[in-house]
């Protein structure tokens, strides 16, 4: 039998936000009046920004507690009207705040075309998985209080190719094998705008750069039924990729302007590849050769499992897995540029069982990994940076519970530990804060979730009320470290709830009202960190939780076949 599915299918999408700014302190006196926040559906970003002298971080409780918390900028400066920082405080508009409007804030389109095809053979099935896809975007992250707004322009064109081979037949050896061809160019550009801010920020740093992927593998896996209890898996890949940019087009610029807030048309590729004109000192040029990136590698798995019965089972693996290097596009960006491959060892042991009637079921899993040159994002001085850290170690454990004692009732849980390390930083940048025995960022050591859901018939339908509750422990956003703890969160809990009514003679149909974040937690997504200029200190935090509860409803219909 052949199957046969072709889709296409296209997207347009405007960002509407609305931002205010203002400050959390000024002249040393705190105002919780003013604030600078950002937010769009799940996702935000709340920067607090303050100018006080070191005494008021010192003795301010509310100052302190935020500084410990990750939430807030400090520049320690006595004199409010001195410094490289006036920038900080913008009143272009009343009380503070701002409006950037929604045509310069985000637009994005996507045309885009799948094909896949099945075909079954005597003894296997084919499948060819095919797509194109071109990605436009333009979007700007408006941060009027600082005067920054880092903006982003990009069209990528990708194509994928996917031949794979199943067998079907029965007996001890179960296999696949299959090739795997990707295509890709995008031009993309990023820089910072001045929006206004007091005082100028005096220069516009950006990336312009077109680049050019091509990767192919080919991969085989088989699972040999050595007895009814125990089977071996043997799995192997072979990768061949290529990452490439353009001479002409890999430039960093660095633009002097008066401060404007006309919005992102301004400073596209074509004004500073015009030499920035009118600005002072222009356009600067730095690395435009041409950096490649090339990887061929081998990888692969091997692994058992142990059937103890119908209703439990052991396994063990062990595996060796890589990613290809990359470019760090971002405007402020430092570091390494572009960073190479990263290669991975990874050790696992585990147990799957059933338990009351298979109503309960358990897994845990004991992991090691082992990273060479592992790709992270650091900050040196409060500068976004992507390096290649040589050595980190990382082990845990992950359990995870289902249980449906009844129709009515279901609950879930699941707990994770991480213990990082790193165990390398031999020939890493020197600006790195990275040492043997530090953490790695953004890991929390545990986390956890629970949730319970109760199904009751109701009319033509059913009601399904359910709450969730996640928490991860503290972590370190970057390799500082110190003893202050500027640069660790908080722990943080989040509970959700949400109540769904399913209908319909086919229970096509769904109406639901939620709440996110009903414990208001505010936490950090990553924080800026670091010394600036004239003995200040630096700090900012973009929020990943922005303090709120979040309510909505939803409704939901299905046509066809699911």
């Amino acid at each position: 039998c052949v199957g046969f599915t072709l889709s296409t299918g296209r997207s347009d999408g405007e960002d509407v936000a609305y931002k205010a700014s203002g400050n959390r302190l000024a002249n040393g006196q705190f105002d919780p009046n003013r604030f600078n926040r950002t937010a769009d559906n799940y996702s935000g970003r709340d920067n607090f920004y303050v100018r006080a002298t070191a005494a008021n971080v010192a003795s301010f409780p509310y100052l302190q507690d935020q500084f410990n918390r990750g939430t807030g900028m400090v520049i320690v400066n006595p004199d409010p009207a001195a410094g490289a920082f006036n920038r900080l405080i913008n009143y272009s508009t009343e009380d503070g705040f701002t409006y950037q409007d929604p045509e310069d804030d985000f637009e994005t389109k996507w045309d885009g075309v799948r094909l896949n095809i099945n075909h079954s053979f005597t003894g296997m099935d084919l499948t060819s998985l095919t797509s194109y896809d071109n990605t436009y975007a333009n979007e700007r992250n408006g941060g009027e209080l600082t005067g920054f707004s880092p903006m982003r322009e990009g069209d990528w064109r990708v194509w994928q190719q996917e031949f794979r081979l199943t067998s079907t037949t029965e007996g001890p050896v179960r296999w696949l094998t299959g090739l795997y061809f990707t295509s890709s160019e995008s031009e993309e550009d990023t820089w910072v705008a001045n929006v206004g801010a007091a005082g100028g920020m005096g220069v516009a740093p950006g990336i312009d750069i077109n680049s050019t992927y091509k990767a192919w593998s080919a991969y085989a896996q088989a699972d040999w039924a050595a007895s009814e209890q125990l089977t071996f898996t043997l799995g192997l890949r072979y990768t061949d990729d290529r990452l490439s940019a353009d001479n002409e087009n890999w430039v960093r610029t660095v633009c002097g302007f008066t401060p404007s807030d006309t919005g992102q048309s301004a400073w596209t590729r074509d004004f500073r590849a015009a030499g920035c004109p009118g600005q002072t000192p222009g356009r600067v040029t730095g690395n435009t050769d041409s950096p490649v990136q090339e990887l061929s590698q081998w990888g692969g798995k091997l692994g058992a499992n142990y059937l103890f019965g119908d209703a439990s089972m052991a396994f063990a693996s062990y595996s060796e897995g890589f990613k290809g290097g990359a470019y760090d596009n971002r405007a402020l960006s430092t570091g390494d540029d572009p960073i190479g491959p990263e290669f991975m060892k990874a050790y696992e042991v585990g147990y799957k069982g059933e338990f009351v009637d298979n109503t309960l079921q358990v897994n845990a899993a004991a992991y090691f990994y082992e990273w060479e040159d592992l790709q992270l994002f650091e900050s040196y001085g409060g500068i976004p940076a992507l390096v290649n850290v040589p050595g980190v170690e990382i082990k845990g454990i992950e359990i995870e519970a289902k249980w449906a004692p009844n129709e009515k009732w279901y609950f879930q849980g699941a707990l994770g530990t991480a213990d990082t390390e790193v165990v390398d930083t031999t020939g890493l940048n020197p600006a790195s804060a990275a040492t043997p025995g530090k953490e790695i960022t953004n890991t929390p050591e545990l986390t956890y979730n629970v949730m319970g859901v109760y199904t009751i018939p109701l009319g033509n339908g059913e009601l399904s009320l359910m709450m969730k509750y996640r928490y991860e422990a503290p972590y370190f956003y970057s390799f500082v470290q110190n003893a202050g703890g500027y640069d660790e969160s908080t722990s943080n809990g989040y509970l959700d709830a949400r109540a769904g009514y399913v209908f319909g003679d086919d229970r096509q149909y769904e109406i639901a009202l939620w709440g996110n974040n009903l414990t208001e937690t505010f936490a950090c997504g990553g924080v800026g960190y670091g010394a600036g200029a004239g003995g200040n200190l630096n700090f900012g935090c973009n929020a990943k939780s922005l303090g709120e509860a979040m309510y909505g409803m939803t409704f939901q219909a299905k046509f066809g076949e699911n």
